[in-house]
């Protein structure tokens, strides 16, 4: 039986719901009762990245090229998104309005996806009208350790016509093309799009849906040179925080590294407010 923890704030209203073994995901975000992300249940089983909530992405973020990379003259195999998606995590810490979960490297991930040895810590903090979402990447490795971080929130939205979003990154990036582009600013979110930006003025963005009733303003960490808007999912809208690109690690930009037997930590925040 699946097992969900449950985080709150009992003066702003705001639960969040965790899943630690469907990829360490919360899986919900309510405030005063009126839901935030959108969540397919039917399809967390089988596959909890496209199911909805807001998976982890790690350690690259989107699509390599040809889903494999060379590294120190070796080639390793990385899928969609990362390996953490479909992993178990274990829980470290419990509290009312916190959690932190972890996930240790494997033989088999070290062989045939990711040559270090690695732990990922997530954590997960309900604070008034906040939730704090951060990840401390500890690399026991001898060597630098390559990685990005990114994230997936998938928020509900019932109606595309009655949601306005902002950012402030100045540049879209063709990652068909691999070429950098004069950023959009203007996104009709009633269309397709699978859309890449970087290079933010303003570490930032908001999303107003006044059709379901709450605008949310995401605050990320100066590591978090990316934003990823998708809608190809009916029901919701994703507005992605990455630290990288898709294929960043073949194109060797936007990465970041963790020096031997180091540890980074990276921070994001989603303010809510009820409309």
């Amino acid at each position: 039986m699946r097992q969900t923890y449950m985080l709150e704030d009992a003066k702003t209203g705001i639960q969040v719901s965790v899943l630690p073994e469907y990829g360490g995901m919360i899986s919900g975000i309510s405030c005063k009762g009126k839901v935030i992300l959108y969540l397919n249940e039917s399809e967390v089983e089988a596959s909890p990245v496209t199911a909805g909530g807001i998976p982890v992405l790690f350690p690259f973020p989107g699509k390599t090229k040809d889903d494999s990379y060379r590294l120190d003259g070796h080639t390793y195999y990385m899928p969609m998104h990362g390996l953490v998606k479909n992993s178990c995590f274990a829980v470290e810490e419990y509290k009312d309005k916190e959690i932190v979960l972890y996930m240790d490297s494997n033989a088999a991930i070290i062989q045939r996806n990711y040559p270090f040895d690695y732990r990922i810590r997530v954590r997960y903090k309900v604070e008034g009208n906040s939730v704090t979402i951060g990840a401390d990447i500890t690399n026991h490795s001898e060597q630098r350790m390559p990685h990005c971080i990114g994230w997936h929130p998938y928020f509900k939205t019932t109606d595309r016509e009655k949601v306005s979003f902002r950012h402030f990154m100045d540049i879209h990036y063709n990652y068909t093309d691999e070429k950098d582009e004069e950023t959009i600013r203007d996104i009709d979110l009633t269309k397709s799009w699978d859309d890449v930006f970087t290079s933010p003025s303003k570490a930032e963005f908001t999303l107003k849906n006044e059709g379901d009733g709450y605008e949310v303003r995401c605050v990320t960490a100066k590591e978090y040179r990316s934003l990823v808007v998708y809608t190809g999912k009916e029901g919701s809208i994703c507005a992605e925080p990455w630290c990288g690109i898709p294929n960043s690690i073949n194109l060797q930009r936007m990465l970041e590294w963790i020096g031997p037997r180091g540890t980074r930590s990276y921070q994001w925040e989603m303010q809510i407010t009820l409309l």
